[in-house]
Formats: structure tokens, C-alpha cells, sequence
């Protein structure tokens, strides 16, 4: 078969089933807009995620109660202290 049979033949095809290439066409298309929305979202959110961590800065410092120390039994139950003003006065200067 040469290739301009081949068009032919194809082109004969897409004359003659005008619903299923419709229909073809429509899936296509919506697959390929589908993909290219939640990939867009993705990045999206991916960006505001990003944004939203460089947005706190280096100048927090985040205190997380109970935390456990080497020699500290991890079944036991976590003791909580309790900071005072001076804590975060001396947090506060360097």
C-alpha cells in the first residue's frame, strides 16, 4: 500500500462513521484538557505550599512541648512543662 492509499482510506473512514469520529474526537480533547487541568492544579497548589513555608521566615522558632530526650523512657508518659515570660524573653535575644 503507498501512502496516499493510506490517507484515503483513513479519510473514507472518518467520512463514513461521523459519530464515532465525533466521539473520538471529544474524548481526546477531554482527556488532554482534564490532564492538563490537574497538572496546572498540582503546581498550583505546589506554589502555595512553597510560598507559604517561605513566608514564615528564619526568624520563627517553633517550641514543641514533650519532646523526648536520649535517656527518656518512649512508653512513658510525657511530662509538659510550662514557659514562662522570661523563656521567651530569652528566646527573643540571641
Amino acid at each position: 500500500m503507498i501512502f496516499g492509499e493510506i490517507i484515503r482510506i483513513a479519510l473514507r473512514a472518518l467520512t463514513v462513521n461521523k459519530l464515532r469520529s465525533l466521539l473520538t474526537m471529544l474524548g481526546i480533547i477531554s482527556g488532554i484538557s482534564t490532564a492538563t487541568v490537574l497538572i496546572s492544579a498540582g503546581q498550583a497548589v505546589e506554589r502555595y505550599i512553597y510560598d507559604l513555608f517561605a513566608g514564615i521566615g528564619t526568624n520563627v522558632l517553633f517550641v514543641v512541648p514533650g519532646q523526648l530526650t536520649e535517656n527518656q523512657d518512649p512508653t512513658a508518659e510525657p511530662r509538659f512543662g510550662e514557659l514562662t515570660l522570661s523563656d521567651a524573653r530569652a528566646l527573643s535575644n540571641p
